[in-house]
Formats: C-alpha cells, structure tokens, sequence
C-alpha cells in the first residue's frame, strides 16, 4: 500500500489522534522532537513555537508530532504549516491560487455579497469579515454556528465551522473549512465532537467544495475560459448538516481534484477577463450582480420514495392533467394566460412544471414567482420546496421585504411584486431571467399592473422570455388582450397569447344568504338596537321605528299560538318583554340567545326569516348574529363528526380580536379552537392555522382577506363571510388617504366560498341578503392603482425605465396601463417628489400642461431602498446628521406598526404605561425610547420570560419588537448599499456605533432630522386665548386642552391629532408646529405618528422658500 515506511508514518501521523499513536512518537519535551525516519531526520531537532503547535492540533485534529513536522518544514511559518497539514488531511484537495493583486476589490464586493446573503439566510449565527478567525486575524472569514450538530457523525451538540480565505483569492480559489466543536474560535477543545469526526467532516467538506467547483466549471462555460467565482459557504453547510453517514464517508474518501493552472500567466490573462481593469467598481458591481442572477444548470431530481410518494399525490391534481398543454403554449407562446379554479394546484405546480421539464431537458432556468403578500411567497415557497422533499433556499426559495431564503442552487424564488420591482432597478431587461410568473393577476394591486405594464415593454427586446400570468376569476381575456397589443417595432412581430383553462378540484358549496343565517341562529332583534337599520333623516326615524315595529309585531304573531300563550313558560318574558298587550314599542325580543338551550318560538314560514333579516343593518360586522350562528354550527355537530374547519372572513384585526375573545366564553367554547390570521402575526403564529385542532375542538380561524387568495387551508368546510374590507383610498384633490369598509367584489365572494369547498362538500354564509349581494356588490373590485398614492411607482417609472421608453413624462407611462391611474393623482405624487426633494421639473410644461420631471441624486438613492420615500429620506438624512440608530427604529416601526397595544377594557392603563416612554413630545421618538429599553434587557441578559413581563406591564407586542429589530439590521444593510455608511463597514451592530450616532440623543437634531424627512406633512396649531388660574400669589396660565386646538395643514385645511397619539393629551405645547407620517379619514381627518418641530427646522429643511 505504501511505498517506504516514510509515507506510512506520514499517513499514521496525520489520520490518527495523538492517543492512538505508539508512546514513542510522543513528544517528550517542547522544544525535543523525537527523530522520525524520513528523509529530514538527518536534519536534527529544531525548536518550534508550543502556541503554534498546539493550535495547529486543535483546529485540524492532528498529532502533535504532525503538526510539529509541519511547522519545521515550513521553518515556523504559521499559515505555510497549516497549508501543509490542510493539503494532506484533504488528500490535497485544496489547491493555492496564484496572485491576483489586481483584482481584490471586485473580490471584496463579491464576498460582502456573499455576507449579505449568509446573513438573510442565518440571521444571527454568522460572522463574516476580516479578524473573524484568531489565527488568521488579517483574513476574510465566515463563521457559522450550527445548532443542531452532524447527525452524519452522531454529534447533536452545538458546533461551528470556519471558512477562511486563506491564499486571499475566494471565491476563485478553494476556502480552507474547519469544524470546531465551540461557538467561538478560542475555545479550548471541551465538547464531545471526537478529532475522527471532526476530520471526517472536514474531509467531507473539502470534498463537497471540489465538486461544486468541478461541476460549476462544466456548467454554461462552453468555449469560455474564463475561471469563474464559486460560493461555497450554503451549500458546504446544507451538506454537512444533512447528509447521512454513508454520503459523508463516500465524499470524505473520494479524492476529487480541483483544476489546476499550470500557467501561472494563464490564469492571470483569464481573470483579467473576467474583471475590469482599473477602479470601476461600477463594471464589477455590474459583473457581481450578473454571477449572481445567472440562470444555472437544474439537476435532476433523485428518485427517494418519498419524493415518488409525492409525485403521485402531485399527479392528482388538476393541474397535473394540463401539464403538456401548460408548458406546450409557454414554449410557443412569449406570454400564456392560466386561468384556474379554487384548488386547481396552478400555483404550487405549474412552476415546478417550468423547473422539470428544464431539468430533463438539461437548460437552464430562472424563475420568478410573484405573489401578492409576503406569507403567500414564504407559504407557497415552503409547500413547494416540501412537493420536492427539499428545505426551503435549496432549488426553491423566497424574497419578500427584508426577508429571502436563496443560495446559489436556487433556481425558482417566490417573491413579492415589489421585490421584482427592485430587481428591475438593477436588471431593467431581466437579462438573466426565463420566466415570471405572476400569480392571483385578478386582485389588481398597483404593483402588478405596473409590473405588467414594464413586462409588455420588455417583451419585444427580450423576445426569449416568458410570462405566466394566473388567476382564479374569469378576467383571462382582459389579460390576453391587453399584452396582445403589446406595441412593437417590427410590424411582422406580434405577441398572440393563448389561454389555458384549469378545472378546479373543488366539491359543491351550498352559497347561503342572510336570510339562512338568521334562520338556522334563531336571531332576533328589536329596533334601535346596534345592529338594526336607521334610514332617513331624523324627523323621519320615529315613523319608520313604528314601521319595524310592526314588522316585529307580525313576526311573533305569526308564532305558535300553544307556545305564545303558555303563561307558565319562563321564556315568555325573554321574547315578549310585555306580557300585558301594552304599545308595540315595549316588545323586547331576546337578543342574546343560549343556543344550546333556546326556547324561540319556531317559525313557521321562511319569510318571517326574510322579514327579520330586513331589519339588520348590513353595513356593520354583526358580531351578535356570528356568534351565534358559530355556536349554532359548533353545538349541532356531532363530536365524531369529521366536519372540518370554520373560517370567518373579517374587514380588519380588531374585528377578528373582538370576535375571539366574544368566543372564549360561553356555550361551546370549550369546543372551540379559534386562531387569528392577519398579515401582522409572525409566520410562527400564521402557521398555526395549518395545524389540525386538538382532540373534542373544532378550528375556527378569523380571517382577513388574506385567506382568500394568498393561502390555502385544506380543512375548512364552512366559511362565514361579513363580505366586507378595509381598503385605502387616496383622494388626489385633498392629498390624504381614506381607510374605508366596503363591499368585497362578487369575485372576491367567489374566491373566499370556494375555501370551503376543498376537501369535502362545503358550506358558505354570506351575511347579507341575497338580493342585497345581486344588486350593490361590483363584479371586480375597483385597481389598487386607481384609489392609492403613487409616489413610489412614480420613482420606479423613473428609475426603471429609460427616457426613450417613458416619451419624458410618467403621465403618458402610466396612460399605458391596463386601467390608467387618474392623471390628478399622478400630478400629486409628483409634486409631493418633488417637494421631499426627489425630483426636480426640467424643461417647460408641454401643452398638456405638465412639465417633465427628472430624478435627483436623493430620488435615485430613495428608488435604491425597500421603503415609502419618506422612510427613505429619514434614513439617509439620519446617516448624514449622526443619528442613524435611532431613524432606523423609526423606520423599522413605521414600515410594520405601532408595539403598543391597548385592550378595549384598560385602555386607560394601557395609556398610562405609554406615557411612561414618552420622550420629546413626538410619536415617533417615544418608538425609539420603547425599542430602547426593551433592548437593554436583551443585551443585559434577561430571560424571555423577564421580557414576555415587561412587555406584559407595559401593554407591548414582544414579537413585534423582535420583528423591528430584524428589520433594522435589513434596512442598516440596505442604506449600506446604496453607499451611504461605506461598503468597507463589516462588524456586526456597526450601526449603533458612535461613528454613525454622535447626535442620537441630540433632540433639536432629531426633532429636525424628522421634520426633513416629513415635510411638506406639517400642521400649525391654532391655539385658543390663554386662560389663568388664580393661585397665592398671583396667577398661572392654565394648559391648553386637544379639544380646544385647532390644527390646519398647509392649504388650510382642519385636521385632529389621533388620540393614540403622545400629543395628544399633552397641554404645554412648546411651538406650533407638528410634523406628520400621515393623515387618515376615519370618522374625522386624523394625523398619525406627530412629532412637535422647531419653526427653524422648518426654514432650513422645508423645501425651497417661494
């Protein structure tokens, strides 16, 4: 096996622990080496450094003796000795690379992308940077922090491997990775990971690294020589992490070569090429960003038995049986049309339709998968990486805002529409992309029109891509039609777009009115009640209360005589109220019943359903008749009955907090298991509604409208549906937003009854009367696009598309929409740019009356960040002025919610814990004091049940705040790339440094900093005349009450402070000033999230004086 004893012992000494060698090749003193037979024992004994030595040993689990040897003949060189022993532990695997000085700025910028992807997808467990790693403290490193251990070895404790760019050329040279036992790189060697394993692992990643490297280099190079970058962090982890003993041992055993140049001119020649010469880091961030979008090689699936198993449940759907014809018109055709029904699968399967037949067919694929919400692109990426028995961020990951699971091998990513959005900044002709697919088209949010509006024109440039686009509704014509006139320069080219119609898989739904639900509650109710129609104007109230009256008087007259005079039966006195034939407006029917043991008179004729029925107002959530008829539902099945789970669609949260808690208590609740699902829960708790119930419960989820397209529950069975949402609106003539409750679109009732229907025969109950739904409800709900604030599709127009394409004016951009936006509100959102400083008007105004608009240095940074342009214009004014802290919390904050909550029975508590955190007569600031505090007990080292207590006192959301925090870093990351903070800041929590913070408890500045970002959202309060209160003495000014201010925008206009708002109840206002997020018309004009703002900050940061 061995050619001479020499290369025996070498094997010996490197492959065994130091306790298993024989005793006399121990070392016997520090500075005596025992003589080894080998052609450099004439050499004689040398000193070497113990400290070396013994590091040497415990990161490579190695011999003393070997790494002695190995330091002798590197003559005490650290690095060359780790080299050595490195190159014989991975049977000389990893190879040096030769100098490439010229080219380690773009390798900077390449590995901080890197970092910046690690950290997206380990969070806290990674530390990338130079001085990461002890031993080699001028060296870019990457630390990860593996929770779980290597169930391949059999060790589950906690462990953590290094990657070190050790010759200085990674990604294009081999990193050397080392598995340590330790969270921390100077740990002694304490935990139970044994050195056989450790190198075992070792082996095995050096392995996987090679291959990667050798199957990369076989991928789409073709003719090129042209050494590529290769990242190998993610997939090294994946593979260390999961693979089994038998995967492990076959790579840590297999000796794969990487390539070596034998030239060393020849590989500097080749990366010349493959970087810019000079210092344009523009051509290398140009050549990055491509390395990393660049469609890839999809490999074949391996045949497991659970992935067969997966297949055939796959193979049941109908989407399945359309498969051919899919993926038949999307070869032949630049854009297809799917329409599917409720549980046709078109979602989770058609892009893995798209991602096989590429791999069978050995091309490469990039696809995009739009979504409408962040929980459906991390929900549906989860469902379909779970259909290919893979982990998500393997070959399908997920992007939304602030948040991605992606590695190298990925080739399909769901993501939101305005993450695409983003992507167009950088990539306008989505060059390496081959498909978008943008799901749930139907719901029209003003994102996907403007997204289909830059699809149509890239189409015609890019004449090799294709678009999906998919809906449940029947609108596939309006789709086909609007890109079948896609303009084009060549007058023989035309797009035709095909329609593809999937049947949905959907048992019957029985669609109940009103009428039905009233009838199987047994609701009653009595005029003047909460829930009871008022119509016309007062004078007019008392004729039509007789009215109703009389129509109740019928109803009960209509009852079972034996049981209407039964004058013995307690429940007389519940329906009647007045057993004595007295006025008609004494009746009192019973208005909450126990359904379990209810006595109402049956009636005998549906129309006295009907007539009932009439008398509730369908404008408001009829939290009474809800329930009631969940009980109804709940109490009347049987316990062994498998009937499935109810779903309450809901206009908002404190509806769906109101019902729950209405449902805690009383008849059935013990039977019940009800979970909230709105867009602000965490994915932890959103998950939750997937879960089967416990055992006698049955599920019931209130929902907003987030169930009615964005995910899927495959147990609901009945579905009630208020058929009511909470929508924004923008009024462009006044410039302010209205949060309205309005009827859903007869497609959306559709869409939300069809949930019922998915996995046996199903029932829905629309709480409005049948005729009521025929006549008032639209067939589509009116394009977001059409009713919100544009600015940021503005700033898109702008950054996205180039001038020749947008004929110089966002006005006749938008006119090309498949519903254009009305041109005032266009006007508005640019003059609002402009006033924030993003644009700037060029030229003269055209005959149309608008002048061009062009974007300024601060407009193209803002079109560079995931925020509201406003947000934008605080962060980087935050950066520049020396509170970047804090403007990051304010950020984070309003980009998610308030972390107050107040129960509706402590309000006053909750308030009072609020005024505890006030700070700087400003809501925004109070944000920051609040995160701050919490902060502090993180950092001090208080347990999660010390934070849960004080979140608990002082009436905050703990999770929430978790939640601001992960943001912050995100948006930190995101201000970084723009430029601003430098791209050299490396060190985890640099944000928070004095650098950047030298006036974050500065309150002018700060106050200041926020009246720039705000401005022109400034109000004046118009204060009353002072009054003064007699006291010994003299007299003192009495503090003005809210009630009495008045508060006028800049045009005038009346607006009052929200009372959530920390000015609110303050009496002592020390300018007249406030700056504000935004106004909101509720029941009055509100202003939300109001800081108070010196009239100098104003003058200096207020826009151009006119």
């Amino acid at each position: 096996m061995f050619s001479n004893i020499s290369d025996a012992l070498d094997y010996l000494c490197l492959n065994l622990d130091e306790s298993e060698l024989p005793s006399s090749f121990a070392a016997k003193a520090d500075v005596e080496i025992v003589q080894f037979y080998s052609k450099e024992s004439s050499q004689g004994p040398k000193r070497v450094d113990t400290t070396q030595r013994d590091e040497l040993c415990r990161y490579l689990c190695l011999s003393r003796y070997a790494s002695e040897r190995a330091l002798k003949k590197a003559d005490g060189v650290y690095e060359n000795a780790l080299y050595t022993l490195y190159e014989s532990l991975t049977h000389n695997i990893f190879t040096r690379s030769p100098s490439l000085e010229k080219d380690l700025e773009a390798m900077e910028i390449q590995r901080i992308e890197e970092k910046e992807t690690l950290l997206a997808i380990y969070g806290e467990d990674v530390e990338a940077g130079f001085g990461m790693f002890p031993a080699f403290p001028n060296k870019w490193s990457v630390i990860i922090r593996i929770s779980d251990g290597f169930p391949a070895v059999g060790y589950l404790g906690s462990a953590s491997v290094a990657f070190v760019n050790a010759d200085g050329h990674y990604p294009f040279s081999a990193p050397v990775v080392l598995v340590l036992e330790s969270g921390r790189m100077t740990d002694s060697e304490t935990g139970t990971l044994a050195g056989a394993q450790k190198r075992l692992l070792m082996r095995g990643a050096a392995a996987k690294v090679a291959e990667l490297r050798k199957s990369f280099d076989a991928i789409g190079n073709g003719e090129s020589t042209v050494p590529k970058p290769v990242y190998c962090v993610y997939e090294v982890i994946t593979f260390l992490c999961t693979a089994t003993a038998e995967d492990l041992f076959r790579s840590a055993t297999s000796k794969f070569v990487l390539r070596t140049e034998k030239s060393v001119s020849g590989i500097k020649e080749r990366a010349s090429q493959a970087l810019p010469e000079g210092n344009d880091r523009t051509g290398r961030k140009e050549i990055a960003r491509k390395r990393i979008h660049r469609p890839v090689q999809s490999d074949p699936l391996k045949h497991s038995p659970e992935l067969l198993e997966m297949k055939k449940r796959r193979a049941g759907l109908p989407a399945h049986k359309a498969r051919s014809e899919i993926l038949s018109k999307v070869m032949n055709n630049q854009v297809v049309v799917v329409s599917g029904a409720t549980g046709s699968g078109k979602t989770t399967q058609i892009p893995q339709f798209l991602l096989e037949e590429a791999s069978e067919n050995r091309r490469p694929v990039s696809i995009i998968c739009t979504q409408p919400r962040r929980i459906a692109a991390m929900s549906v990426a989860e469902r379909v990486a779970s259909e290919r028995c893979q982990s998500v961020g393997e070959s399908v990951g997920y992007q939304v805002k602030l948040n991605s699971r992606l590695s190298r091998q990925t080739r399909l990513v769901f993501c939101t529409t305005g993450v695409l959005l983003r992507r167009l900044q950088s990539d306008p002709h989505l060059e390496n992309v081959s498909h978008v697919i943008l799901d749930e088209v139907y719901e029209r949010s003003s994102e996907t029109d403007f997204l289909m509006l830059i699809l149509r024109d890239i189409l015609p440039k890019r004449r090799s891509l294709r678009v999906i686009l998919m809906s449940a509704t029947l609108d596939a014509a309006k789709f086909a039609a609007y890109f079948s006139s896609t303009p084009s320069s060549s007058s023989s080219w035309k797009i035709r777009v095909p329609i593809a119609a999937i049947p949905g898989r959907t048992y019957p739904v029985d669609e109940l009115y009103l009428e039905d639900a009233v009838s199987l509650a047994r609701y009653t109710l009595k005029p003047g009640d909460r829930y009871a129609r008022k119509r016309g104007p007062p004078s007019q109230r008392g004729k039509l209360a007789g009215e109703v009256a009389g129509v109740v008087r019928d109803y009960y007259a209509r009852t079972s005589a034996t049981e209407a005079a039964a004058a013995d039966d307690p429940a007389d006195d519940d329906i009647i109220g007045n057993d004595s034939g007295g006025d008609s407006s004494e009746i009192v029917p019973r208005f909450y019943l126990d359904v379990q043991h209810s006595r109402v008179p049956e009636v005998s004729n549906f129309h006295d359903y009907r007539a009932m029925a009439s008398l509730i107002d369908e404008s408001l959530v009829n939290f009474d008749l809800i329930d009631m008829l969940v009980r109804q539902i709940v109490l009347t099945t049987s316990s062994d009955d498998n009937s499935g789970a109810i779903l309450v669609f809901l206009p908002g949260n404190s509806e769906i907090s109101t019902l729950i808690r209405r449902l805690s208590t009383g008849p059935g609740s013990n039977k019940l298991w009800a979970l909230p699902l709105h867009s602000l829960l965490s994915p932890e708790d959103q998950r939750k509604v997937f879960k089967p119930p416990p055992n006698g419960k049955r599920k019931l989820i209130c929902s907003t409208n987030i169930a009615e397209t964005s995910i899927t529950i495959n147990d609901v069975t009945v579905v009630i549906d208020t058929l009511r949402v909470k929508e924004t609106s923008f009024d462009p003539l006044n410039g302010f937003s209205v949060l309205s409750e309005c009827f859903v679109s007869k497609a959306a009732a559709k869409q939300r009854a069809g949930r019922a229907g998915r996995v046996s025969k199903g029932t829905c109950y629309r709480l409005v009367r049948r005729n009521t739904f025929q006549a008032k409800l639209a067939a589509q709900q009116k394009p977001e696009i059409q009713r919100i604030a544009l600015e940021h599709l503005v700033l898109n127009v702008l950054s996205i598309v180039s001038e020749s394409h947008r004929e110089n004016s966002p006005y006749d951009f938008f006119s090309k929409a498949i519903d254009p936006p009305d041109k005032e509100a266009v006007a508005t959102a640019i003059n609002n740019l402009i006033n924030i400083g993003a644009l700037r008007t060029v030229g003269s105004k055209g005959k149309k009356g608008y002048g061009d608009v062009e974007m300024t240095a601060l407009g193209k940074h803002l079109a560079g960040l995931p925020v509201d342009a406003r947000i934008g214009k605080l962060l980087i004014y935050g950066s520049v002025f020396g509170c970047l802290d804090a403007a990051l919390t304010i950020a984070s904050t309003i980009s998610e919610r308030s972390p107050f909550y107040a129960p509706l029975d402590k309000r006053e508590e909750a308030r009072s814990a609020k005024g505890k955190f006030h700070w700087g007569k400003s809501d925004l600031l109070t944000y920051v004091n609040v995160y701050e505090k919490w902060r502090e007990l993180q950092e001090n080292g208080h347990s999660n049940g010390a934070q849960q207590k004080f979140c608990n006192e002082h009436f905050l959301l703990r999770k929430l705040l978790i939640t601001i925090g992960d943001n912050r870093r995100k948006l930190a990351n995101a201000l970084k790339d723009i430029g601003f903070c430098g791209r050299q800041v490396d060190t985890r929590g640099w944000e928070r440094t004095d650098q950047f913070n030298k006036n974050g408890r500065n309150l002018r500045i700060l106050r200041a900093v926020i009246c720039a970002a705000l401005y022109p959202n400034i109000v004046r309060i118009d204060l009353p005349p002072t009054k003064y209160r007699e006291v010994a003495g003299g007299s003192i000014p009495i503090n003005h009450n809210s009630k009495d201010l008045k508060l006028r925008t800049k045009n005038s206009a009346r607006v009052f402070l929200h009372p959530e708002s920390t000015n609110f109840h303050i009496g002592n206002y020390e300018t007249r000033w406030l700056a504000y997020y935004e106004k909101v018309h509720t029941s009055k004009l509100f202003i939300r999230d109001s800081t108070m703002v010196s009239p100098y900050a104003i003058l200096l940061f207020g826009g151009i004086l006119e």
